[in-house]
């Protein structure tokens, strides 16, 4: 699948033969949440029953120095997906951008992928709140910087996908808020104009 996504031409065709087909309001850019680790420096694989494996998770300070901020741009194929769908549907259909939320890819690279219960999240939350500060600092930095590129790119809305992690924990659940709100004041100090949405999962 991210074979396809790094082919915006590709990817552009799936959204608009899907939205077309079902007769949807809006198209929502056909993305993975994960793409921002690859540029980070956290490369990821899907494995058959599993998911996606981060490779070499996150668990301590010098893993977090390590993480790039400077590479967002490299993601510039979904912004060209976006770009592309926008051009085809015009004023018809709203093109809707999509990435992570921060704290969401914070808890993939520090579990090393999907979790149902969270058990490193959880330690490195409470055990070293500047460190996991730190780390969502750079997240937002690159989502903002990816999502800024997609409304530039034609999307009318940008979201946010957050995962379940941090249900019933209140010092996690801050971490969402904080990193949910970084994100929003980076993007609108670049795109006002667009509005950002997190959509949760156990909003399914």
């Amino acid at each position: 699948m991210i074979e396809i996504l790094k082919r915006p031409d590709v990817a552009a065709e799936q959204e608009i033969s899907a939205a077309e087909a079902l007769g949807v309001d809006a198209a929502i850019i056909f993305a993975d949440l994960l793409l921002p680790l690859e540029v980070m420096g956290l490369p990821f694989h899907f494995s058959p029953g599993e998911g996606p494996v981060i490779e070499k998770p996150v668990r301590d300070q010098a893993d977090i120095s390590r993480l790039r901020t400077d590479r967002a741009a490299d993601l510039g194929y979904v912004a060209e997906a976006v770009r592309l769908v926008s051009k085809h549907f015009g004023a018809r259909l709203p093109v809707i951008g999509f990435c992570g939320a921060p704290f969401t890819l914070a808890s993939y690279m520090i579990e090393g992928g999907g979790s149902r219960h969270y058990v490193n999240t959880k330690k490195r939350v409470y055990s070293a709140p500047a460190a996991g500060g730190e780390l969502l600092g750079k997240l937002v930095k690159v989502v903002a910087g990816c999502e800024g590129e997609e409304g530039g790119a034609g999307a009318e809305q940008l979201r946010g996908w957050k995962g379940g992690e941090g249900a019933g924990e209140k010092e996690m659940r801050a971490d969402e808020r904080k990193g949910a709100d970084r994100q929003t004041n980076e993007i609108e100090a670049g795109h006002g104009d667009i509005e950002n949405l997190t959509f949760a999962a156990e909003q399914i």
